[in-house]
């Protein structure tokens, strides 16, 4: 870290230990705190796995189907500045990182990211919202897979500072934050991760950080509030996660299985619902869950 100014670099295979796992379930639970205080978070999306390298040279004119180069003269000038590379505009091209369930959080709640991409050095600095943090120039406009990982500036306002506890009683803002749960879920839920029973860990930064606006109880994936309505999720064959080699989550949870969470935007009216779920680490209350259990009371009638 010379010349950085800074004193300290979090790796997380080296600082979170990897063979106990009550340890490391706890470590995990404090990674939100981690990554929303980071000066900056480091991403090298363009490897396939973590012990891959990413400082090469980039070769922008094979990375394109077709790509040509011509000279950047400013005026005024007599000789040319360097060259920019004109090329076919190419949609479905995404990162290797993109595909990895455990990178969202760290991207997602970074406030400040520098993205080693596989065509370009990418800067973001989440606080200045949603639109202004848009900065591939490889591309018109965000893919369908790039909604919701932006936060919008309200978000980010929710999360931070004396802000946050205004926010709270804000219920645009809170609408807000539960959608933006809904979709990261479908989203994360597409990716892969190394280890299925993973599944919930990999994404519970994100749902300790939504909690501090939601202030909701979390049941394996789910909120209190909105489960009525979460707990409609479907399954799409082909686009989904592989199945987990042993149980994590009730069957009534989006984790149980290796489905693509899809949340429906009506759902039924519920008198009462109950619910209870025995954590693995008391420590780690969005993590790891034993065994659940819902109870509902409402009007039914044949279908």
């Amino acid at each position: 870290m010379d010349g950085t100014g800074f004193s300290y670099l979090w790796i997380d295979s080296l600082c979170i230990v990897q063979d106990d796992e009550v340890e490391k379930a706890k470590q995990i639970a404090l990674m939100p705190q981690i990554n929303t205080s980071a000066v900056v978070t480091i991403m090298a999306s363009r490897s396939n796995h973590a012990v891959d390298s990413f400082l090469h040279d980039l070769h922008l004119t094979s990375a394109a189907s077709m790509a040509v180069k011509t000279p950047f003269q400013r005026p005024g000038l007599h000789s040319p500045d360097g060259i920019t590379v004109l090329t076919s505009q190419e949609e479905g091209m995404s990162d290797p990182i993109d595909y990895r369930g455990w990178t969202l959080p760290e991207c997602y709640l970074a406030p400040r990211l520098l993205e080693y991409n596989t065509k370009q050095l990418s800067w973001t600095c989440g606080f200045v919202g949603e639109k202004q943090s848009f900065k591939d120039g490889w591309r018109t406009g965000p893919k369908q897979d790039d909604v919701g990982l932006h936060p919008s500036e309200s978000f980010w306002e929710a999360m931070y500072g004396e802000t946050r506890r205004r926010h709270k009683r804000n219920v645009d803002v809170y609408e807000g934050v539960i959608v933006t749960w809904r979709v990261l879920v479908h989203i994360y839920t597409r990716r892969t991760l190394p280890i299925t029973r993973d599944r919930i860990l990999a994404i519970s930064g994100i749902a300790e950080v939504s909690s501090r606006v939601l202030e909701q109880q979390h049941f394996a994936g789910h909120r209190k509030g909105t489960l009525p309505y979460d707990l409609l999720w479907n399954f799409v064959p082909g686009k989904a996660q592989n199945s987990p080699d042993q149980c994590q989550a009730p069957s009534w949870s989006w984790a149980c299985e290796g489905v693509l969470f899809r949340a429906c935007s009506t759902g039924p009216r519920c008198f009462d619902m109950r619910t209870q779920a025995d954590i693995q680490e008391p420590t780690a209350r969005f993590e790891f869950v034993n065994s659940g259990k819902i109870t509902n009371r409402g009007a039914i009638r044949r279908a």
